[in-house]
């Protein structure tokens, strides 16, 4: 099975697809049809996950550059939890450093 080629875009190319998108959504979507419609859907779909895992990743980073022990980590590894939709039954009530170890 052939993996799918990924490229990446531009965000200012990205920005205006989904202006021409959501304009289409408020003038003209009533006058298409159904298989564009699907398409219109499905490729507004696609950009709002790309931007929501450009986000998670941005948010990631900042987790993990922040200095160990500090309440910017902290709030940032709980974002990070939060958006990746990991459920609070789940999540640990502090980062476990990797000297520690976790528990036996």
């Amino acid at each position: 099975m052939a993996t799918e080629k990924r490229i990446q875009l531009p965000k200012t190319f990205l920005t205006h697809v989904e202006t021409l998108l959501n304009e289409l959504s408020h003038d003209g979507l009533n006058n298409l049809s159904w298989k564009v419609h699907d398409e219109f859907n499905s490729i507004k779909r696609e950009i709002e996950d790309y931007y929501e895992r450009q986000a998670r990743r941005q948010v990631f980073t900042q987790y993990k550059t922040a200095e160990p022990k500090t309440p910017e980590r902290e709030e940032a590894r709980q974002k990070y939890l939060d958006m990746a939709g990991i459920m609070p039954d789940w999540q640990s009530s502090r980062e476990i450093p990797e000297d520690e170890g976790y528990p036996e």
